[in-house]
């Protein structure tokens, strides 16, 4: 949410359109979602078929349905990894592999 907001003070133009881009398997936990019905307000939610995730199976109201090819790879693999000491390289671009260890994110 912070980051929406951070987004959009940062950029006031009206004719933005913001997207929150989300695998299947998160767009399904959407209603969970603390402020979930302001954060509705600000952004267009798209959802992404996971690999073995069949995207049309949900009913989901609200979100746009993105069908193309992926990457078998998920932000919670690659924390996975990190936090079990694995490589997460070439699954993440060589900066973000870099900040993810001088930072010592998700351990």
């Amino acid at each position: 949410m912070e980051t929406v907001r951070r987004l959009r003070a940062q950029y006031p133009e009206r004719d933005h359109k913001w997207f929150f881009l989300v695998g299947s398997d998160t767009a399904r936990e959407l209603p969970s979602w603390r402020e979930i019905s302001t954060l509705r307000k600000m952004v267009q939610f798209a959802a992404i078929s996971r690999p073995g995730d069949p995207l049309a199976a949900y009913p989901l109201p609200g979100v746009t349905r993105l069908s193309f090819t992926t990457a078998p790879v998920s932000s919670s693999l690659i924390r996975q990894r990190v936090r079990q000491g694995l490589p997460v390289r070439p699954m993440v671009p060589e900066g973000v592999a870099r900040i993810i260890e001088e930072r010592g994110l998700y351990r």
